[in-house]
């Protein structure tokens, strides 16, 4: 009896132990993946149908709480050593960038890998009131110099110009007040759905949604239209890449093999505009819809999402031109209240179905860590692309994300550490039809990484 009881009392402790752990689990998860205003992403966007890395278990997490005007919360920290690798923010031409200390870490010939490391200086004579300092390592000069085809990752950077347009270049945008710059992505145009807005839109775009009736690829060309192809081109060669001699041969304009949606009109209506004044500009279609190729490095692509993510912090010159803060909230949040997604808060960068960052750098088990109390002040805007490419013969896979990490501790609303960092990525694998193997490779890449940069300067 007495070993009866032993067996019977050690299985109750295992199944206790076992019912103790999955219980903590899902108090995690629910508090940090299935938060609120996720229920259409985890009902329509993440599921059996997707593929590489692209959430197909739906276990994309989330902060429990949304906070649109959110700023990153690592700390600032007193102006890093000029022998730190760290510089003052400026243009990419005047950037030192280190080649050789993730190349021992990323070998892999088939993949080009960048991550710009950020961190954060007190100073009221900033945007903002800081100054970023930032470090740029990349796996090799190729990763750093040479072009790619980023797929449907440069999206984001076709409604960033759109913004830009939309606010600065529009002949017949308003008069007076209303003239130019209280248009952009907070707008609203007219389709099928009746008035629809332009940040929905952009979460279409980044989720591949589909109960919509619309396409990610048709909406780039849309915003495309509205940008303009030759700006976006423009801004590469005379913006981004001011200063420097464009070996690589980066350009950016080229379409994502759909035609724009016949149904949505050009007419924007601004949000703000008082009902005495004209409330709609209707917007000037792209003339020379001339299309460039779509070719950036991995430097190029990472600094893009980074300028997006951090518009509010850096320089005016590195602002996209015209864009203003409003039309990169749109980009990586979504509209503020959905009208094609109700109830979904976490939309536009959001809502990329790519967890390659989040795998990398472990978020679940990082989070239990980190961030006991739920302080939601992690963030990671992402953007997908992928495709084969039967001219070159190869499968590739690209990911960018701008990612902020902060590090708590028990019992406190102040971050004592943590880390924010950009990624840009792509694989390449010749005669991989299926993408499956270049999903493994970038899986890996960037796993190791971001593993290396989460032990080397997360503090």
């Amino acid at each position: 009896a007495f070993v009866t009881s032993s067996i019977q009392m050690a299985r109750f402790q295992a199944i206790l132990q076992l019912l103790i752990v999955y219980a903590t689990t899902c108090v995690v998860f629910a508090s940090v993946a299935k938060s609120t205003g996720t229920e259409w992403y985890y009902n329509n966007w993440c599921g059996a149908g997707h593929e590489y890395l692209s959430d197909s278990k739906c276990a994309k997490l989330f902060p429990n709480a949304l906070n649109r005007e959110w700023t990153c919360g690592v700390p600032s920290k007193s102006a890093p050593s000029a022998n730190s690798g760290f510089q003052r923010d400026t243009i990419l031409a005047d950037v030192s960038v280190d080649t050789t200390e993730l190349a021992s870490v990323v070998t892999d010939p088939d993949v080009n890998l960048c991550v710009i490391l950020t961190q954060r200086v007190a100073d009221a004579s900033a945007p903002a009131g800081v100054a970023l300092y930032n470090k740029y390592l990349c796996a090799g000069e190729y990763s750093a110099s040479v072009a790619y085809e980023p797929w449907s990752s440069t999206k984001v950077f076709a409604m960033a110009n759109a913004a830009g347009h939309l606010r600065t270049n529009e002949t017949q945008c308003g008069s007076g007040d209303l003239h130019n710059h209280k248009f952009g992505l907070d707008g609203s145009v007219t389709g099928k759905h009746g008035p629809t807005q332009l940040a929905d839109l952009a979460t279409v775009i980044c989720s591949y949604d589909t109960t919509a009736g619309y396409s990610s690829n048709s909406l780039s060309s849309y915003f495309h239209d509205i940008g303009w192809r030759g700006r976006i081109n423009d801004l590469v060669q005379n913006w981004l890449l001011v200063n420097q001699n464009n070996d690589a041969e980066q350009t950016l304009g080229g379409n994502y093999g759909e035609a724009t949606p016949s149904d949505l009109t050009l007419d924007v209506t601004s949000p703000t505009a008082s009902s005495s004044s004209a409330t709609t500009c209707p917007a000037d279609k792209d003339p020379w819809p001339i299309k460039f190729p779509n070719y950036l490095s991995a430097l190029s692509a990472g600094e893009l999402v980074r300028r997006i993510a951090l518009h509010r912090e850096i320089p005016k010159e590195l602002k996209f031109p015209g864009a203003e803060w409003i039309d990169m909230q749109n980009i990586l949040y979504g509209a503020a209240n959905s009208t094609l997604f109700p109830g979904q808060a976490w939309g536009g960068m959001t809502a990329d179905t790519a967890i390659y960052t989040q795998s990398g750098v472990d978020l679940s088990n990082l989070l239990t860590k980190w961030d006991q109390d739920n302080n939601s002040q992690w963030r990671v805007f992402s953007k997908l692309g992928a495709g084969y490419s039967s001219d070159r013969s190869r499968g590739e896979i690209v990911s960018n994300a701008y990612t902020c990490l902060p590090r708590y501790e028990a019992g406190s609303t102040t971050a004592v550490g943590g880390i924010e960092f950009t990624i840009a990525a792509r694989s390449s694998v010749a005669q991989d039809s299926s993408l499956n193997k270049a999903e493994d490779k970038l899986h890996a890449a960037m796993d190791k990484a971001l593993q290396y940069v989460m032990a080397n300067y997360a503090v």
